[in-house]
């Protein structure tokens, strides 16, 4: 397995210490320029990915077209939908040679080079569709993947304790995998690995999983900022969507006992909570300095406030997550905005301003997934029927774009990032976390509507 410097070494560990400076000096200036670019000017980028999409292959045009006519796949039930993205999952991790996932699938550069951050929080998505669906045929696969990723996480962790931002570097790959690889360490990317790392303890109790954790969970602590936030994150701005950090922070808390974890997750909340207005909206949500929240990173803010209440048994952040979310159920089931495709209800732009405003005529799928998945953890909650009637509408909708036939394994039980695939969210690309997200969204609508059947 050794490779030339372009590649790994022996046991899959970040490049050696020359080849990282010469990368650095080298994609630098050069990453720094198509950042810029992708953050201030998305519909040249649109123009290029658009010129580069490959359309000769039948696949690819076929999608491109379906998405202009807004043509919809039959639906099935969940099981079938969750196993199907869960099979793209495989076929990701299989693409990549190091147990890692893939970040996803482009119609311009194929398989992108593997993704250590979504990898860590696809490992629960991994146990839960086995917990969910343990009649699948793939339900034990399920969790011997999840335990791949999980021993290939814990070779790449920094020594003290950290991982690093961006794409993992395994040789030949394209101009964008190169100049989005690893870089330096940061918060966001190491809470996700981390809260994987605390569900294959759980599942395993192997100690070496729950050291990984806990050094995790102490350079979190050691770089988090005085009023709570991490500097160490995106263009090294505190985001309020960290609040998915306090979340496998609480997590580990629960697992070790050291009350220091559990104070930084509160401590980051409250942060969070001064950046939601008095409408529900997020301050600092966004993924690039000017511009607007996706739906993607309102979806991360909800569900890290949401799911860290319920394991602080503390309402305050329950009710926050709430308020976004009940917003957002209004917007979707009662005014509406107008897509490409001129529809009004049941639609979600893919970013909207301070005033709940937007000009989008796409949608993120993935902040819808996660969206969904927080409706239907508020109907478990609080019973109210609004938000399992919101989930159970925008879950059928993404089941119709989801391809089941397709004879491309990048798209075939793939989850685009926007729709149509032309929108400015990951465009022309099935992103691995819209996959994970989704399989995310059907079960808790599964659990959702047990709840109900049994009332």
């Amino acid at each position: 397995m050794s490779q030339t410097r372009k590649g790994l070494t022996e046991d899959h560990q970040v490049l050696d210490s020359n080849y990282a400076g010469d990368r650095e000096r080298i994609l630098s200036g050069i990453h720094g320029k198509l950042y810029s670019i992708y953050a201030h000017h998305r519909r040249l980028v649109l123009f290029y990915l658009f010129a580069t999409a490959k359309l000769y292959r039948p696949s690819h045009l076929k999608t491109l077209l379906s998405d202009l006519a807004d043509r919809r796949a039959k639906t099935f039930g969940n099981s079938v939908h969750c196993e199907a993205a869960v099979k793209w999952i495989f076929n990701a991790q299989d693409i990549t040679a190091t147990d890692g996932i893939s970040a996803g699938y482009s119609f311009s550069w194929g398989w992108r080079w593997p993704y250590p951050e979504t990898s860590g929080y696809i490992i629960p998505t991994l146990f839960d569709f086995a917990e969910r669906f343990p009649n699948s045929p793939i339900a034990r696969e399920c969790c011997s993947r999840a335990l791949r990723i999980a021993n290939w996480l814990v070779k790449i962790q920094l020594p003290n304790g950290a991982y690093c931002c961006g794409l993992f570097p395994t040789g030949y790959g394209s101009l964008a995998d190169k100049a989005s690889s690893f870089e330096k360490p940061t918060a966001f990317e190491t809470g996700q690995i981390l809260r994987g790392l605390s569900r294959v303890y759980k599942k395993t109790e192997e100690q070496r999983y729950l050291e990984s954790a806990l050094k995790a969970g102490d350079w979190l602590l050691e770089n988090q900022s005085p009023d709570g936030s991490w500097s160490v994150s995106h263009q090294n701005l505190p985001r309020s969507f960290d609040s998915f950090i306090a979340w496998p922070l609480a997590i580990l808390w629960q697992l070790s006992g050291k009350e220091s974890y559990q104070k930084s997750a509160r401590k980051n909340l409250e942060w969070c909570l001064s950046q939601q207005m008095d409408n529900g909206w997020f301050d600092n949500c966004n993924h690039t300095s000017g511009d607007l929240p996706w739906t993607h990173g309102m979806g991360y803010a909800m569900q890290g406030l949401l799911e860290t209440g319920i394991l602080l048994e503390n309402d305050k952040y329950i009710e926050a997550a709430q308020k976004t979310a009940e917003v957002l159920l209004k917007i979707y089931s009662v005014k509406g905005f107008k897509s490409i495709y001129k529809q009004q209800k049941g639609f979600l732009p893919a970013r909207f301003n301070e005033e709940w405003m937007s000009n989008d005529k796409f949608s993120c799928l993935t902040g819808n997934a996660q969206i969904s998945l927080v409706w239907s953890k508020l109907y478990l909650i609080t019973g109210d029927i609004r938000y399992l009637n919101g989930a159970l509408k925008m879950n059928e909708d993404l089941k119709t774009l989801q391809n089941l036939t397709c004879s491309n394994n990048g798209i075939k039980g793939g989850v685009k990032g926007s729709h149509p695939i032309y929108g400015l969210y990951m465009s022309f690309q099935y992103p691995n976390w819209a996959a994970k997200f989704f399989i995310d969204a059907l079960i808790a609508e599964e659990k959702a509507v047990d709840k109900l059947k049994a009332s």
